[in-house]
This record gives C-alpha cells, sequence and structure tokens, in this order.
C-alpha cells in the first residue's frame, strides 16, 4: 500500500513538473481591479534599477508577470459573454510581454561586465524555454483568430532565446581566447509592433 501511494506521488510530481506554471508571479490577476495600480508601481520600480544588468533582470521579471496573467486568465472557465474581453486581454499581456523581452535583450547587451551579461543571457535562455511552452498552452486555450498573435509572440520568444544562447557561446569564446575581444557581444533583438 505504502509503494503505491509512493509511486501516485512520484508521479503527480512529474505531471506537475512537466507543465510549467507560472502563477507564484501573479500578483493581481489582469482584470483585477487594483491590476493598474499594480502596473504603474512596476513602472515605478524601473527607475530604482540602476544597472544595465539589474534593469534587464527586472523587465525578464515583468515579463514572466505578464506571461503568468496571460496563463492564469487563460486556465479560467468563464462565460461565454465575456470570451472575447478576455481574448482581447490575454493579446494585450501578450503584447506587453514581448515589449519586456525586447527590453530584457536591449539592456542585457548594454552589460559591460562580460560574466554578468553572461549570467544574464544563461537567465534569459532558460526563462524563455519555459516562456515558450506556456505560450504554447495560452495559444491552445484561446480562439483561432487570436492564435496568430501568440504566434508571433512565440517566434520572438524564440529567437531571443536563439540570440541569448548565441551571446553565451561568443562570451565563451573570448573568455577562452578564441574569439575576438571586446567590452560587449553585439546582438539584434527583432522588435514586434
Amino acid at each position: 500500500m505504502k509503494v503505491y501511494v509512493l509511486i501516485s506521488i512520484f508521479l503527480l510530481a512529474c505531471a506537475a513538473l512537466a507543465q510549467p506554471d507560472l502563477s507564484s508571479k501573479v500578483i493581481f490577476a489582469a482584470d483585477h481591479p487594483i491590476h493598474g495600480l499594480q502596473r504603474a508601481f512596476e513602472e515605478l520600480g524601473r527607475v530604482f534599477q540602476f544597472t544595465d544588468e539589474a534593469r534587464a533582470r527586472y523587465a525578464l521579471d515583468l515579463a514572466e508577470r505578464r506571461l503568468a496573467e496571460a496563463q492564469e486568465l487563460s486556465r479560467r472557465v468563464i462565460d461565454p459573454a465575456t470570451v472575447s474581453q478576455r481574448d482581447a486581454r490575454i493579446s494585450e499581456l501578450s503584447t506587453d510581454y514581448a515589449e519586456e523581452i525586447s527590453r530584457v535583450e536591449t539592456f542585457g547587451q548594454q552589460i559591460s561586465d562580460l560574466a554578468k551579461q553572461r549570467d544574464v543571457q544563461a537567465l534569459v535562455q532558460a526563462a524563455t524555454s519555459i516562456h515558450i511552452q506556456v505560450l504554447t498552452e495560452v495559444k491552445v486555450r484561446v480562439p483561432t483568430q487570436a492564435q496568430p498573435a501568440i504566434d508571433e509572440v512565440i517566434q520572438q520568444a524564440s529567437t531571443t532565446k536563439t540570440l541569448a544562447a548565441d551571446c553565451i557561446t561568443q562570451i565563451d569564446q573570448m573568455s577562452s581566447g578564441q574569439g575576438e575581444s571586446a567590452a560587449r557581444v553585439p546582438t539584434t533583438v527583432p522588435v514586434v509592433p
């Protein structure tokens, strides 16, 4: 009997690990009346990020919050009359996510210390892997007409992940003396309109 319980617990834990869940990032749901105030405080928080590394990490945190809010909204069972409002909000949150990811890359590129830049790029690479899974989950929960917008954001996350991996490779080559010596590793980030 104990073996079955342990196996069940193990299988549940594996299932939970297989589905990325960012719900711990949600402070107020995107449709909560105080959500606008939360966003205002987040914008104010940008002022207190004094280094490019801090700005990149903060933007990544905000990107994950927007993605978590979209995930949370997409999982709700709601009244059919409000589906279009929910889907519009998910689309808006996805666009906000894309903007934050662009900021992460921009600030990540500006970090002059290569070790810190590598750390941020590794963080971005790991995070965007999870983000792509979450975005794919969100995409299947929205109507067909909303899916192309989510596809664009998935593509941007995928491109950002690839750029972060390329940046890490370049930094590693420079550190080992194989690449050209530079203070920063140049990459380009596509901007989603």
